[in-house]
């Protein structure tokens, strides 16, 4: 019987001389590491040239990057917020006032206290507790500092980390909950990316991700057919791989649905509410 989970994968690009297909995967750009893009558009398109010497790619990100791009930007905010939630536990228990400030005084108290602030707002607050309201700190101050410095610093890890033996039950069920808030970020059933395997004979990642908010055009002048043409076109790229048929159609099925969503205003769904509603009520 034949393996269909080896349909979903990408093999090393076999295609025909300075032709390029839906589904061919480029790889250069001039830089280190070098950029990657995937072919979209059609095969018809691309051999009669109907977009003029132009046609659509998306990018291929590591997922690592891609995973460093989550950390600085919209899911930096929902880890930030579980950091400051424990803190808030550990300082409620010593003082219940604590339960009552805003998220934005208490990532303030926790960032920027001076020495004995936490002593003297939090009685007999034990050093069990302190050494985790530091780990606690360190790590909101990775991600705001990373922030800042935008690719001065490596990426900021996610887990928190404490020395205190202590606290190692506290500090793994906080990281539980920071890797559970990542991995909604980059769970496959995200609508906007699709999540490929790495390229053949690749060691260095475990994955690629392909935003689907990337679609670009890409010109044919850029593409070079084999390596030594880089020599003239140092920016240009070459083919370097090419994804099997289904899995290359399961991707753009899931890019169609992506771009062809409709949403709903607040109006529309109340009118919809309302013919159930109604519907319901005429069936006393």
């Amino acid at each position: 019987m034949e393996d269909r989970t080896a349909r979903f994968g990408i093999e090393p690009f076999n295609g025909q001389v300075k032709q390029i297909w839906q589904g061919t995967i480029l790889e250069g750009g001039g830089v280190s590491p070098p950029l990657r893009r995937l072919v979209i558009s059609a095969d018809c398109d691309i051999a009669k040239d109907k977009g003029s010497g132009e046609f659509f790619v998306m990018d291929i990100l590591r997922v690592e990057k891609f995973a460093e791009r989550v950390l600085l930007s919209d899911g930096r905010a929902d880890l930030v917020c579980i950091l400051i939630e424990m803190a808030r536990e550990t300082a409620k228990s010593r003082n219940s006032s604590f339960s009552e400030v805003s998220d934005e005084v208490l990532a303030e108290w926790l960032v920027e206290s001076e020495d004995g602030r936490w002593e003297s707002d939090l009685p007999n607050l034990h050093a069990n507790e302190k050494d985790l309201l530091l780990a606690i700190r360190t790590s909101v101050l990775r991600f705001i500092r990373k922030c800042e410095d935008g690719d001065k610093e490596p990426a900021p890890r996610l887990l928190v980390e404490c020395t205190n033996q202590q606290m190692i039950k506290k500090v793994e069920q906080l990281n539980k909950r920071l890797k559970a808030a990542f991995q909604k970020r980059l769970e496959p059933s995200r609508v906007d990316l699709y999540i490929l395997p790495p390229m053949p004979g690749e060691t260095n990642t475990v994955g690629h991700v392909v935003p689907f908010k990337s679609l670009t055009l890409m010109s044919r002048s850029q593409v070079c057919m084999g390596r030594m043409d880089l020599v003239e076109r140092p920016n240009g790229f070459t083919p370097l791989a090419t994804c099997r048929p289904i899995l290359l159609q399961s991707l753009l099925q899931k890019m169609t649905t992506y771009f062809a969503r409709i949403g709903l205003t607040d109006t529309f769904k109340a009118e919809q509410s309302t013919v159930v509603k109604n519907l319901l009520e005429s069936m006393r």
